[in-house]
């Protein structure tokens, strides 16, 4: 769909949406074009509020060229001469009424004629523009042809064309025949002439494409593949090759148009809601199908513009959408509990890698013929967020499937989109220094900045009091996670060491890393033999805590990892170990658990760690010769969940030992650190679930090996009488 959407002019089109908005039946303008409007357009139904020659619609000559209209923009009867253009111009320019004042190419928007002989040979060559020198000529009219040697194939030199949004774009493109004799093609045989003449120095003439200048026809994908394979064929140079096929894809899929159904054949109705191009894995498509799981036979998924087609059938994931039942019950009288809605994860990698690609589906109904779906474009999304709410919002727990839903399609969805998120990535470290930094410190404490600097002058102020953080026994390490925060981190640096005298680093690499990200980067400049993972919402009870933790962790046998008592404002529990737990609103998936959360406190000053089956990340101590021989935390789950319960368990697996110190107190104002992501709480709980099932398809055997043996000393048996 064009970027150039206007609601106000869709509403103007079409003022039975507007009493659909106001009823509430619809969110928004936009959303009623994705989800009927685009259907009804296709079949002639409504007005889109655009069209494809809307994108090279220049404002200035429209104005200029149409005096009647100028003066009633000035009159303010139209907002501007687009709006006229939307509701009156295009019709009347259609029956040649008025001056449409298109940039350029006035005879159409697309930069290459495309020309179609009898076996699907193809001509595509630019408008009015001279092409170098390729010493040949090609004559061809009606069943006769003349191909001078050598080959018809020859590039542009650097010409200026109108791109599919109507800006000028210079590109070199393919001018290419494949050969054929020529002959009747789909019952039409082609009289007009073609004439490509090309001298020796580079003088070049286009004569009259004719009546071979028309689309050719296709009964389905299969008809078409074969034009498409030709195509790729002879788009073979560097640059040229992505805007030939995103042509000829538009020709062909212009020409497959969904049959209606007849009255002996199974009903069938496909929409795409959502095309997510993933890099390198292929597409992931949502959106709504009827029939309904029992009834379809097959479903096939094409690429126009690279050729790929696979079966998808045993692959789409199926949902209930009561919304589409609702829409068509009485034409289907079906039931809401049928599950009208899909999800695929569709293996296109060459698709994946264009800029731009398109899909087609095609569905073949038990009992009925294959029916083709209108083209979808796609493009990678401006941002992993956008992508990931698209797959992860197809998430069901209360699936029979989900496991098989989570393995075939959305985890490695969201694991391929996270991933290459991750890898664009700038990870140089910027580095400043307030105070002498410690050169040996014995411990260092790393603290992720995310959403909020605040924080910062809470903890220095209590860091203040503690004579291990004025010395050189501990080194101070804030890592900015947010580049918005950057220069306030800075400025409270300069401003903070000379009030609270303790020294401290700001790291960063003006890029957002995920929780994960930016403790490993904090740890890879960390100079002590002992690491303290810290968030910037915790603040210590008490002084003294690093050097009782950094004591305990060298006298506990085989410590791995150790955690603390975490406290709420009002004293009461907040964390005092982890225990795995199987949440059966979670499709029995195991979460982290804290037992005493919420529970009073009693005090344990003198209480001897235990072992547990995990401690939180917000307050742990690792050796940092562990910590990189683990690798850190694992960045693979997604901003923020499950990364220390998971180091836990890889601890665990490396013969180590996890430990909770319940002497050491201090308080967690949970969350505070966290800024609030994209759709709030929703948002945060898909991404908690997909965390908790990453977490659990790598470690769910030893997490219930872990739960059979002898339990841990739990910690909640800290509050008892």
């Amino acid at each position: 769909m064009p970027d150039e959407f206007d609601e106000v002019l869709y509403l103007r089109a079409n003022p039975e949406v507007s009493e659909l908005l106001e009823r509430g039946t619809v969110a928004s303008a936009l959303d009623h074009w994705q989800t009927v409007g685009v259907i009804e357009h296709a079949c002639g139904r409504r007005r889109s509020g655009f069209y494809d020659y809307d994108l090279v619609y220049d404002e200035d000559a429209y104005l200029r060229d149409n005096e009647d209209v100028a003066a009633a923009v000035r009159a303010g009867d139209y907002r501007d001469g687009y709006e006229h253009w939307i509701r009156f111009g295009r019709k009347e320019f259609a029956e040649g009424r008025r001056n449409g004042s298109f940039r350029a190419f006035a005879s159409g928007t697309r930069p290459f004629r495309i020309a179609v002989g009898a076996f699907g040979e193809i001509l595509a060559a630019p408008f009015s523009k001279p092409l170098p020198m390729i010493e040949r000529l090609i004559l061809r009219r009606g069943s006769s042809s003349v191909t001078l040697d050598p080959s018809s194939v020859s590039v542009t030199s650097e010409i200026e064309l109108v791109d599919q949004k109507g800006k000028l774009t210079k590109q070199r493109l393919l001018l290419s025949w494949l050969p054929a004799r020529l002959t009747s093609q789909n019952g039409r045989d082609p009289q007009g002439l073609i004439l490509i003449a090309i001298s020796d120095r580079g003088e070049v003439t286009t004569v009259n494409f004719g009546e071979i200048d028309q689309p050719p026809g296709f009964s389905g994908i299969d008809a078409a593949r074969p034009f498409v394979q030709a195509a790729r064929r002879l788009g073979t140079v560097s640059g040229v090759e992505t805007a030939l096929l995103a042509e000829v894809g538009n020709l062909v899929c212009s020409q497959l148009v969904e049959p209606l159904p007849y009255a002996n054949q199974a009903y069938s109705r496909l929409h795409v809601e959502h095309c997510v191009v993933i890099e390198g894995l292929g597409l992931f498509a949502c959106g709504w199908l009827i029939p309904t799981n029992p009834l379809l036979a097959r479903c096939r998924a094409w690429c126009p513009e690279t050729g790929e087609c696979v079966e998808v059938t045993t692959a789409l994931a199926r949902m209930r959408r009561a919304d589409v039942w609702e829409a068509f019950k009485d034409e289907i009288g079906a039931t809401s509990g049928d599950q009208f809605g899909f999800s695929v994860l569709i293996p296109f990698p060459q698709a994946s890698r264009l800029p731009e690609c398109s899909l087609v589906l095609a569905i073949t109904p038990r009992g009925g013929s294959e029916q083709v779906g209108l083209q979808v474009r796609a493009k990678p999304a401006r941002s992993f967020v956008d992508s990931a709410k698209v797959v992860l919002a197809t998430m069901s727990l209360a699936a029979s499937d989900f496991e098989q839903r989570m393995s075939a399609t959305i985890g490695p969805a969201v694991d391929a989109l996270w991933t290459r998120e991750r890898s664009r990535k700038n990870r140089a470290l910027t580095v400043s220094e307030f105070g002498e930094r410690p050169s040996a410190p014995h411990t260092s404490v790393v603290v992720p900045i995310y959403g909020r600097s605040d924080l910062i002058k809470y903890q220095l102020a209590l860091f203040a009091n503690d004579d291990d953080f004025r010395s050189n026994k501990i080194e101070l390490i804030y890592f900015i996670d947010d580049p918005r925060l950057i220069d306030e981190v800075l400025q409270l640096g300069q401003g903070s060491e000379p009030l609270y005298r303790i020294p401290m680093v700001v790291a960063y690499t003006g890029e957002n890393h995920g929780y994960s990200g930016a403790n490993n980067l904090g740890a890879s400049i960390a100079r002590g033999k002992l690491l303290v993972l810290l968030n910037s919402d915790v603040m210590p009870k008490r002084s003294g805590w690093v050097a009782d933790m950094a004591r305990a962790y060298a006298e506990l046998s085989g410590c791995g990892v150790l955690g603390v008592k975490l406290l709420y404002h009002d004293e009461s529990l907040q964390h005092d170990g982890m225990v795995f737990e199987r949440f059966p609103f979670w499709n029995g998936l195991y979460g982290n658990n804290h037992p005493g959360k919420g529970l009073p406190n009693r005090s344990e000053l003198n209480a001897a760690a235990r072992e547990a089956e995990g401690v939180t990340g917000a307050c742990m101590m690792i050796s940092r010769a562990l910590y990189a021989e683990l690798g850190g935390l694992s960045e693979q789950f997604v901003i923020g969940d499950f990364e220390d319960s998971e180091l836990c368990l890889r601890i665990r697996h490396a013969g180590k030992r996890v430990y909770y110190l319940p002497s050491v107190e201090l308080y967690h104002l949970e969350r505070q650190s966290q800024s609030l992501l994209p759709d709030g709480d929703h948002w945060r709980w898909q991404l908690t679930v997909y965390n908790a099932w990453l977490q659990n398809r790598k470690w769910r055997e030893q997490i219930d090996e872990l739960k059979r043996a002898a339990p841990l000393a739990r910690a909640s048996g800290s509050f008892g009488p």
